[in-house]
C-alpha cells in the first residue's frame, strides 16, 4: 500500500516479504527522511502503549494510530509551529546496520514535576465530555501551579502570569481553529471554571439545555481543552516553564529543540550517552521560535542519537 502511493520507493527500499516488521518500518521511516519529511515523521510516534511493535524509538509505528493528534506533521494547522525557526534540519545515519540516528539539536532543560494525568477515555466528543475533561483539568492539573499563579511566567514578552500562561498551555496555544488566538484566554478559561461545576449538574440532565444556554467561547474553549490535553500529561520543567508531553513523560526526561523543528521533543537519556524519544510536546513561550530567535550563539548545538 505504501508503494501505490509514493513515486519510488519500491525502487529504493525494495519489495521483499522476508523482512521483518521492524526492518520494512525502519526503511521506510529512513526513506521519509530522506524525501524530506526530516523530523515530521518525529511527531507520527504514538505513546509507548500503542506502539504494537518492537521498534526504534524515533520509528513511527504505521499500524497505529497516533493519539493525541500531532502538533506538527498536521496541515489543518493555519499557524503552524516553528520552534526551531527557520533553521534547517541536520539528520544522518551514523552507523550502517545499526537502526539510529544523529539528530542536530540543543537540550533546553528537563521534566522536574509532572501532574496527576487524566482518565484514557472520554468517550464521544459532545458537552457531557468536553465538561468532565476541562474538569479533571482544574482538578488534577491547575494544582501545580497554583502556588505561583500570579506570578510572571519566565518566557513571556507581554508580561503573562502563570495562569494566563496555563490558560493557553492547555489548549497549546492556539484557539478551536487552531490559529494563534486574539484575544485572551485566561478570560475564556475563567468563565470555563465558572461554568464546570453548573455543567456538570445539567449534563446529569439535559445535554440540549446545556448546548444552549451556553456561551460559544466557552464551548469552543471547552472543545479544545478535550481535543489537546486528552493523551497528554502537564508538566513544570527545571526552567519553571510549563507545557505538555504525550503519556508516558517522565521526570528527568529532557526538552529538546531539533533544528528545523516544528515542535520540541522529549527525550530520556540512555546509560550509553544516547536517547530515546519520548514523543513531541508543547513549551509554553517557545513554539513560535521564541529561543531561535534570540539567536544560537549561545545554545549548545550537539548531535543527539536516538536509538
Amino acid at each position: 500500500a505504501f508503494f501505490g502511493v509514493t513515486r519510488d520507493a519500491a525502487a529504493v527500499i525494495g519489495v521483499d516479504y522476508s523482512k521483518s516488521v521492524r526492518e520494512v518500518y525502519v526503511a521506510v521511516s529512513k526513506y521519509l527522511i530522506h524525501e524530506g519529511y526530516r523530523l515530521v515523521l518525529l511527531s507520527m510516534v504514538a505513546q509507548q502503549n500503542q506502539r504494537r511493535h518492537d521498534l526504534p524509538s524515533w520509528v513511527p509505528d504505521f499500524s497505529a494510530t497516533p493519539i493525541p493528534m500531532a502538533l506538527s506533521a498536521n496541515r489543518s494547522h493555519p499557524d503552524e509551529f516553528r520552534v526551531a525557526g527557520t533553521t534547517e534540519a541536520w539528520v544522518t545515519f551514523p552507523r550502517v546496520g545499526e537502526d539510529i540516528v544523529s539528530i542536530r539539536g540543543c537540550r533546553i532543560g528537563s521534566i522536574s514535576c509532572i501532574a496527576e494525568q487524566l482518565q484514557e477515555d472520554f468517550g464521544t466528543e459532545n458537552a457531557s465530555s468536553f465538561v468532565e475533561c476541562a474538569a479533571q483539568v482544574r482538578d488534577r492539573w491547575l494544582p501545580l501551579i497554583n502556588s505561583m499563579a500570579e506570578q510572571l511566567y519566565p518566557i513571556s514578552p507581554r508580561r503573562e502570569t502563570y495562569m494566563e500562561a496555563f490558560s493557553q498551555t492547555i489548549v497549546c496555544g492556539r484557539d478551536s481553529a487552531w490559529r494563534r488566538p486574539t484575544k485572551k484566554l485566561d478570560t475564556t478559561y475563567s468563565r470555563t471554571l465558572q461554568w464546570l461545576d453548573v455543567a456538570r449538574h445539567q449534563c446529569d440532565n439535559s445535554i440540549g439545555d446545556l448546548t444552549a444556554n451556553t456561551n460559544q467561547d466557552v464551548l469552543d474553549y471547552a472543545g479544545s481543552i478535550l481535543q489537546r490535553a486528552f493523551g497528554r500529561v502537564f508538566f513544570v520543567d527545571s526552567g519553571g516553564r510549563i507545557g505538555m508531553g504525550l503519556r508516558g513523560a517522565a521526570l528527568g526526561d529532557e526538552i529538546c529543540i531539533f533544528l528545523g523543528g516544528q515542535a520540541p521533543y522529549l527525550i530520556r537519556s540512555l546509560p550509553n550517552g544516547q536517547f530515546r524519544l519520548v514523543g513531541e510536546c508543547y513549551i509554553h513561550g517557545f513554539m513560535d521560535g521564541e529561543l531561535i530567535s534570540h539567536g544560537i550563539d549561545g545554545v549548545n548545538i550537539e548531535d543527539i542519537i536516538l536509538e
